[in-house]
């Protein structure tokens, strides 16, 4: 162990332009407070010393990073942690920009000038990474990509029916539009999306497993594969190939007299990492709801 030394701020490093401070395991160093009424250092600096960053504002030093709120940017005082997922197309937090046009938004904190406590500032667009950022991970521009995909709530159709009114005992066809059910970017039916950071490309892509449809007269769902076939008239009182109920009694009990018709989709979104080889993340499973379908089911009368 070496003995310790008393460096002076502003004192010269000896030859080689390595201070003894970077060199003995003790180490004091002294600082000139200024004198009375002498203006700190302005600004901010993020400097190495003994292999470690050290960070100041304002003459104060700071962390060079915070868990909750990513890395100092020495050049305005700010931390910075890309947001993930990042905002929805549109989102003023684009600054104008589009998802596609590369860049990223940035969650912000910032110190005011003078002050070491950090307040929150409103998100910003950056085309490139802020000084002492990290790049992103695949799995957070894996969730850039996620957040593109937007699952919708499709109208419920059911048919056929006397007056627009199923029988009881009668094949119902049950079906929804697919385009109402998934998006990207505002594009209905889309369902593949992807998102970009140096050396790294993400494709995700939303595939429906299947829908639950809550028919209101039993607690077990019809589960369907698809979202049905759409019924038309030639169909005439044929099964629907795909999708489709009979109710074994009527709705005449029922609030309004009617049953209320509910789907839940079932999604599986996969997100695959192109680049330095190509492989999978663990993939999501959400759900979305579909909307209401108030349904009178009516008994056939038989006259004697």
């Amino acid at each position: 162990m070496t003995g310790s030394q008393a460096v002076a701020d502003g004192a010269p490093p000896p030859s080689g332009g390595v201070s003894d401070c970077e060199t003995d395991v003790i180490c004091v160093e002294a600082h000139d407070p200024g004198a009375p009424g002498s203006t700190p250092a302005q600004g901010g600096s993020r400097t190495t010393v003994g292999g470690k960053e050290v960070c100041r504002w304002y003459g104060q030093e700071v962390p060079c990073s915070l868990d909750d709120a990513g890395w100092f940017n020495a050049a305005d005082g700010c931390y910075y942690r890309r947001a993930s997922p990042q905002p929805a197309a549109g989102d003023p937090a684009w600054m104008g920009h589009d998802p596609s046009d590369g860049g990223a938004v940035y969650n912000v904190l910032c110190y005011p000038p003078g002050s070491n406590t950090v307040t929150g500032a409103p998100p910003r667009w950056l085309a490139e990474p802020p000084a002492g950022d990290p790049p992103p991970t695949p799995a957070q521009v894996a969730m850039d990509a996620i957040s593109r995909i937007q699952l919708g709530k499709p109208v419920l159709h059911t048919a056929p029916g006397k007056d627009g009114k199923p029988l009881v005992g009668m094949g119902l066809w049950l079906w929804y539009d697919p385009a109402e059910a998934i998006s990207v970017d505002g594009k209905a039916g889309e369902n593949t999306a992807a998102a970009d950071a140096p050396g790294i490309r993400v494709t995700a892509t939303a595939t429906l497993q299947y829908v639950d449809w809550y028919m209101d007269d039993s607690p077990d769902p019809v589960r369907c594969t698809g979202p049905g076939t759409p019924y038309q008239a030639k169909y005439g009182g044929a099964e629907s190939p795909d999708c489709g109920y009979r109710y074994t009694t009527s709705s005449a009990d029922r609030p309004g007299s009617e049953f209320t018709v509910s789907a839940i989709l079932h999604w599986r979104i996969e997100a695959t990492v192109e680049g330095t080889g190509t492989h999978p993340i663990d993939p999501l499973e959400p759900t979305a709801d579909s909307q209401l379908l108030q349904l009178p089911v009516g008994e056939l009368q038989v006259l004697n």
